[in-house]
């Protein structure tokens, strides 16, 4: 599992101020830090199922509940938008992938793409405020089938593309696009398995909707770019095992400065119980009341009863 998990130093979240730097800048931080820890933090759905505790071989009760986590890999900007990359877990199994946003500099997030069972989400790239990619693969049982989320709404949306063919190995290394249709991974397969090399690069023509190799290689592979960038080096997600929560933090001049909102790091405890499903609720008559079972079934005549003569009609006077 890719790591980008921070226990963060309290003593040491701020540099030291110097004498030229205004009193108040400082406070504006610190009090901003103070408002985003106290406030409830975003908390990503989870449900314990008894699917994912079948596929994490988790054994769960009341008395040893089994911890679900987030973990966050990657913190990308992009203008006032935020992207989280990263996975849903327990102590030892990853469960899904996970990709979270934020349309206001982190005042509040949100779960922007569908999660992929056994899977982690890695690196991001955008190559305008519209088109962006974000790298993945599944880690469980054995990392393999890498695969690139792509949108072309800056988020609104994503769409799965596979890189290589279902059940492949490997994992994507790195990646890079120079334009909306041109861009390259590195895949590591983990090791040779005497007919592919460790190491292979596929160049795509067509935004990642499909991909050709290029080069396979023992060594790891250089291409022109890599993952991350500048912009990335200045964000941090730190985490807070006490709190049970995540801080995402931007470097400034005054040292670290976290976004309003927090991110929640323990989702679940599972204990074993799964949750029954709710049925429809009963009927309710108008008076508001609901009505009872009802064992028989009730028979409506119109006219005169079974066996009863049809009654006369008057003539008028």
């Amino acid at each position: 599992m890719s790591s980008f998990l921070h226990i963060p130093n309290r003593a040491g979240a701020l540099t030291p101020i110097t004498q030229s730097r205004p009193l108040c800048i400082f406070a504006l931080a610190f009090t901003c830090i103070v408002a985003a820890y106290a406030a409830e933090p975003f908390r990503p759905t989870y449900t314990c199922t008894e699917t994912d505790l079948q596929f994490a071989g988790m054994t769960c009760s009341e008395a040893e509940p089994c911890p679900v986590y987030l973990e966050v890999s990657h913190v990308y900007p992009l203008g006032r938008k935020l992207f989280l990359t990263g996975n849903i877990h327990s102590a030892l199994v990853t469960l899904y992938s996970v990709l979270l946003q934020s349309d206001d500099a982190g005042a509040s997030w949100r779960e922007s793409s569908e999660r992929v069972r056994g899977g982690e989400l890695d690196s991001i790239q955008f190559i305008n405020f519209d088109t962006g990619w974000v790298s993945g693969q599944r880690v469980t049982p054995l990392p393999g089938d890498p695969f690139l989320l792509l949108t072309t709404d800056g988020g609104k949306s994503w769409r799965k593309q596979e890189v290589l063919p279902e059940g492949s190995t490997g994992s994507i290394q790195k990646m890079w696009f120079q334009s909306p249709k041109e861009g390259m991974v590195v895949v590591d397969r983990g090791a040779s398995d005497g007919e592919q090399m460790r190491y292979s690069r596929y160049e795509t023509m067509s935004g990642g909707a499909s991909w050709m190799i290029r080069e396979s290689a023992e060594k790891a592979i250089d291409i022109p770019k890599g993952t991350g960038g500048a912009e990335e080096e200045i964000w941090r997600a730190v985490g807070d095992t006490a709190g049970k929560r995540f801080s995402i933090e931007r470097k400034t001049d005054v040292g670290w400065v976290a976004v309003p909102q927090q991110i929640a790091l323990e989702l679940a405890r599972c204990t074993g119980e799964v949750a029954a499903p709710v049925g429809p609720p009963p009927a309710v008559s108008d008076a508001g009341a609901a009505e009872p079972k009802k064992d028989y079934v009730e028979e409506f005549h119109l006219g005169p009863a079974p066996g009863e003569a049809p009654a006369k009609k008057k003539k008028p006077k």
